[in-house]
């Protein structure tokens, strides 16, 4: 079994399973940044909403597979949006306090916690590229997994942090620098098999972003 470190932030816990080898430096996520990594926060009344985003974002992967040229596509996390037409890029999005500008990673809030609004929150498209803020290099994942593989967060422009994996980097703690810009990028992770309304076995291929050292 690998070591687990253990990241505070306020009454929450955030583990990353590593290995007994030495993995360099890990930085304590501050408490200030609670409002960013949090997740969102539910109730009752916003379970009727639901049906609705769903359909929404079936019409988005919808539109993204009709523009793939024929290999279908599908994204492996809600706040990813793969391209709906020619020309576009992919791109993650976020959800904006329309009183007083805090954005939030995860939909279904109810309210802002900065503020208290209770106005609905504006989706938003989140920049892609970023800030190395914290990282650490794993070992020992689930069966299947290669390692070393880095693990990290990123910040961006929004003010808010996402979690990825960094790749295009040779993982050793000197090869990566806290603060380094980065950049988002799409690969296909897997791939699934599902029957179409005619019934017929058709492949789908999985597409998750991850961030890499920016070159400009």
């Amino acid at each position: 079994m690998g070591t687990s470190i253990i990241v505070r932030l306020s009454s929450r816990d955030y583990s990353s399973d590593l290995a007994r080898q030495p993995i360099g430096i890990v930085r304590i996520v501050t408490l200030e940044r609670e409002k960013n990594l949090s997740t969102s926060f539910y109730s009752g009344e916003t379970r009727h909403n639901e049906r609705a985003l769903g359909e929404t974002r079936k019409e988005l992967v919808m539109a993204a597979e009709a523009s793939a040229g024929g290999a279908k596509q599908r994204p492996i996390a809600d706040m990813l949006r793969l391209p709906t037409a020619a020309g576009e890029k992919p791109y993650l999005v976020g959800y904006r306090c329309q009183a007083c500008g805090a954005t939030y990673i995860g939909e279904g809030r109810v309210g802002c916690s900065t503020c208290t609004s209770t106005e609905p929150l504006k989706e938003i498209k989140l920049s892609d590229r970023g800030s190395l803020y914290v990282f650490s290099i794993v070992y020992q994942s689930a069966p299947g997994i290669p390692v070393p593989y880095v693990s990290a967060i990123v910040d961006l422009p929004q003010g808010v942090s996402v979690r990825c994996n960094l790749v295009d980097v040779e993982p050793d703690p000197a090869k990566i620098k806290f603060g380094m810009p980065v950049e988002m990028v799409t690969r296909k992770v897997r791939e699934r098999k599902e029957k179409n309304a005619e019934g017929v076995e058709e492949a789908i291929d999985i597409i998750a972003f991850f961030f890499k050292p920016s070159q400009n």
